[in-house]
């Protein structure tokens, strides 16, 4: 006999992932992911969840040096009978520099429908040594209604 604050929930999960790689004009590598989850919860809440996830991604090798992604995600979920349905694009891409030492990333990813945000990344790794790396990132947040927010790090990175 469980009381009503007692926490008694059932979640069913289910998650399914393939890759496949192939060459159209050049290197590519695609995924593709599937994730599914409904809980049902019987405490004092009552807070049902269902969750749907689906994504493709799509990863092109140019050469040594330049690497290009592609990424569409759509996201469905309804928790206490309340909907909340997206999709986020994610486009970018990476250059090797300096004998490979210096790594330029940029990415860019909107996202539509119930969450909308703008996210623009730029990561900068170079290789002091082959185990020290220095890491420069920025991350631009924009989501419509509030004002835009920004992280900007400076990481050191060693490994023994």
């Amino acid at each position: 006999n469980l009381s009503k604050s007692a926490v008694a929930d059932i979640t069913n999960r289910f998650m399914m992932q393939c890759s496949y790689d192939f060459k159209a004009y050049v290197r590519q590598s695609a995924s593709f992911s599937f994730t599914t989850s409904d809980r049902v919860d019987n405490g004092a809440s009552k807070s049902n969840a269902k969750f749907n996830s689906t994504s493709l991604n799509i990863n092109s090798y140019w050469n040594s040096q330049l690497t290009s992604n592609f990424g569409l995600l759509y996201s469905t979920s309804e928790i206490s009978g309340i909907p909340f349905d997206y999709v986020s694009l994610s486009i970018g891409g990476s250059y090797k520099l300096l004998d490979n030492k210096l790594q330029l990333s940029a990415n860019l990813s909107p996202s539509f429908g119930d969450y909308k945000r703008q996210i623009i990344e730029v990561v900068a790794n170079y290789y002091v040594l082959y185990n020290l790396n220095l890491i420069f990132q920025t991350r631009i947040y924009r989501i419509p209604g509030s004002p835009t927010n920004s992280i900007v790090g400076l990481t050191t990175r060693l490994s023994i």
